[in-house]
């Protein structure tokens, strides 16, 4: 199960994320919240374990700040809307090492990705994605649900929708924009918990 903590934006909260056993951290170059600068995330990168993969988070990017990304942080994966990338960054390819990782909101496209993320129709707000959706996804292709999950529901998240990994955000804050490492390392253990639990039902 790999597991990603969203929305980042200082490094207690991304160390609490690797010493729970999170597998990335997302930094969002968006508005929002969340938000955080460039420069900002290359200091962050500099005082986080380099095993920890790291997500760009960006909505409606421009070329520029794709590129800038890309060279100074050189991160695992951009994630952006399936319809951003074919849009507005068609013919750009991401660096050596890096993956795009298409966002499908509640939507079950013609042709599907190599993998992307599934939540609902707006990021960051605590609503559910449609899970029934999301599995039939799941069972095609490596599918990350995100959307409205906390350490509450998210071991009936990976029991309904079978996901290749989870990704959260406001479900780990304890005020809007601000996470809790209590709440980063239960949604951690419940989600471990869980696909250990799933495992162990397809083993038998």
């Amino acid at each position: 199960m790999w597991i990603k903590i969203c929305g980042i934006t200082d490094s207690t909260a991304a160390l609490t994320a690797a010493r729970a056993g999170a597998d990335a951290v997302g930094l969002v170059f968006s508005p929002s919240v969340r938000q955080i600068s460039i420069d900002r995330a290359e200091r962050l990168l500099e005082e986080i374990p380099g095993e920890l993969q790291t997500v760009a988070v960006l909505r409606k990017p421009d070329r520029q700040t794709v590129m800038e990304v890309m060279r100074r942080l050189r991160p695992d994966y951009l994630q952006s809307d399936q319809d951003d990338w074919q849009n507005n960054l068609q013919g750009l390819k991401p660096t050596a090492g890096c993956r795009f990782l298409p966002v499908l909101r509640n939507q079950l496209p013609d042709k599907l990705p190599p993998i992307c993320l599934f939540e609902g129709t707006s990021s960051g707000r605590g609503r559910l994605a449609d899970w029934r959706m999301a599995a039939r996804i799941a069972q095609r292709i490596p599918l990350i649900l995100a959307g409205g999950l906390t350490p509450g529901n998210v071991a009936d998240a990976i029991r309904e929708v079978r996901p290749f990994g989870v990704d959260v955000s406001s479900g780990v804050e304890r005020n809007r924009g601000e996470k809790s490492s209590r709440l980063i390392e239960e949604f951690v253990h419940a989600a471990r918990q869980a696909a250990a639990e799933v495992d162990l039902e397809n083993a038998l």
